[in-house]
Parts: structure tokens; C-alpha cells; sequence
């Protein structure tokens, strides 16, 4: 089934809600997750990708990605060596789809790892002093390698995922956490 962008916006609205609500979210954090591109993709994907369950996948999806982000899980979600030998480890958590196209699920997935991708590269310097992990200042991911790998993934779907958010803007604003 193909959404039109009027459509993807109520059932992200009425996804955030539910699961605000189930979270016991304030208005400002459900007003900064309503902005959120990052939360509004991992929630949208599952409609894209015609699950049979978009809400249940987009729910389960939205779930993991505000546990990832709230202080008191979010260090379970930080990047570690178990995740350099796949760069969407960290995200399969939040990729939930019951059923529906595998291949539009797994461009949603390309997108989000090349935001992720992009953030690492920039924040390199700071991780390293920081003391962070971060795989591609400590040299196990090659970004323009992984880079092109994950566009190559992403392309044939643009046009698809153009409909919820910005790809080339997406993909160079910073990790929303």
C-alpha cells in the first residue's frame, strides 16, 4: 500500500502519541519528538516497507529508539567493538517490520546508518579526546567505503523516502538523541 505524505504524518502523529503516552512523555518531549527526523523514520519505515503491522512495527521501532536515547538506558546503546562488524548492528533493534519489502526496510536502514556514519566521522576528533568509542577514528570502519556500501543500498529508494523527510539533509544533520 502506498501512503501519501498527508497520511504518513497522521500515522506518525497517532504512533508518537501512543507511545508517548505509554512512556509517560511530557508535551515538550513529545513536541521535540514530533520534530524529530531520526524518531519519525524509524517509526515511518514499517509503512513504507507495507508491513501488515505498520503501527505495531513503528511502535516497536519508535520504543527502542527512545530507549536508546533516554538517560537512564541510553549508555546500553552506545557503540562498542560487538557492533564494528556490521555497521546497522546498533540499529536492528529499531528496524522492526513483521512483514512487507525486506529491500525498502533495508534502504530505511541505509539511511539511518548514514546518518550514524556521517555523525562519526564528524565527532572523530572529539570522541578521541573525549576518550569515546568510535569506530571510524579508531580506523575499524572505512567511512568512504561504508559510505558508498549504504548509498548503494539507499538510491533505488530516494524517491520513496523523500516523502517523509529530506535524504541529504537528513543524512548530514547530527544524531538526534
Amino acid at each position: 500500500m502506498r501512503y501519501t505524505r498527508e497520511e504518513l504524518d497522521q500515522a506518525f502523529t497517532a504512533v508518537l502519541t501512543a507511545v508517548g503516552e505509554a512512556c509517560s512523555s511530557t508535551d515538550e518531549q513529545l513536541l521535540r519528538l514530533r520534530a524529530n527526523e531520526t524518531a519519525r523514520l524509524i517509526t515511518l519505515i514499517p509503512f513504507l516497507a507495507g508491513s501488515d503491522t505498520p503501527e505495531r512495527d513503528g511502535a516497536s521501532n519508535l520504543a527502542s529508539y527512545l530507549l536508546s536515547t533516554a538517560p537512564a538506558t541510553k549508555s546500553y546503546y552506545l557503540h562498542t567493538p560487538f557492533d564494528d562488524d556490521q555497521v546497522s548492528h546498533r540499529l536492528i533493534q529499531a528496524l522492526t517490520i513483521s512483514s512487507g519489502d525486506q529491500a525498502v526496510c533495508s534502504a530505511g536502514g541505509a539511511l539511518l546508518a548514514l546518518n550514524m556514519l556521517t555523525d562519526y566521522q564528524r565527532d572523530s576528533t572529539a570522541d578521541t579526546l573525549a576518550g569515546k568509542y568510535n569506530p571510524v577514528a579508531s580506523g575499524i570502519w572505512d567511512f568512504e567505503l561504508l559510505q558508498a556500501a549504504l548509498l548503494a543500498v539507499f538510491e533505488p529508494f530516494r524517491d520513496l523516502y523523500a516523502v517523509i523527510i529530506d535524504p541529504d539533509s537528513y543524512i548530514t544533520t547530527y544524531w538526534e538523541s
